[in-house]
């Protein structure tokens, strides 16, 4: 019978094991630079497990709780995947971005008129910038130990991403286009004294628009 949470002790991401590799098979090592307490990992067919570390055994192998499976089943992760350098295209998201991940794949299979209107499809390297640009957001946001809050995820009728968060009557949205990404804050109805926008592609824009957001 394989081991639960339950019988394992709490976890020690301090462990010297810490830093050592989450996937390994015949000496072929992938090596992660970041501690990743829990992740969503998308494999071939862009099927997805989430996972969550439970511990470092004395070896200091990472111990994984599989979420998805019943009882919480305990395996160490490299006896679950036989990871070869064939399986680089696997890709590690953290757990509060997998929704928001789910959503930018949904809007890659919308075709033309998908709202039933002239609007182009969503834009297929739009969506690529959109992921790289959520991720840096989300690394500049929780690098400051400051909450993260999932996006609504959508596209506009000319087939660029954006992106929008509310809080109260403080309005965040971004828009991926051409490469790049504009933001627009809102605090009220009137163009002229309650709105502002400009780029938002720095660490230093992405912190001062989740400082204003959510203060």
């Amino acid at each position: 019978m394989n081991p639960t949470a339950s019988d394992l002790p709490t976890e020690r991401p301090g462990h010297p094991g810490a830093h050592a590799s989450m996937f390994s098979e015949r000496g072929q090592v992938f090596d992660l630079m970041e501690m990743l307490q829990s992740a969503a990992l998308r494999g071939p067919g862009n099927l997805i497990e989430h996972w969550g570390l439970q511990e470092w055994d004395r070896e200091g192998v990472a111990v994984w709780v599989n979420l998805d499976a019943t009882g919480a089943t305990i395996a160490p992760l490299i006896s679950h995947h036989r990871l070869t350098p064939h399986h680089l295209a696997i890709e590690t998201v953290p757990i509060e971005l997998s929704e928001t991940m789910d959503e930018l794949d949904a809007l890659g299979k919308l075709l033309p008129g998908w709202n039933g209107y002239d609007v182009a499809a969503p834009k297929s390297d739009s969506i690529l910038q959109a992921k790289k640009w959520i991720r840096q957001m989300y690394e500049d946001v929780t690098r400051t130990k400051a909450p993260w809050h999932k996006p609504h995820v959508a596209a506009d009728a000319n087939g660029e991403v954006i992106f929008e968060w509310w809080n109260d009557d403080r309005g965040l949205t971004i828009d991926i286009s051409n490469g790049g990404a504009t933001y627009l804050i809102a605090w009220g109805t009137n163009m002229e004294t309650d709105m502002e926008d400009g780029e938002a592609m720095t660490p230093e824009d992405r912190r001062r628009l989740w400082d204003w957001l959510t203060s």
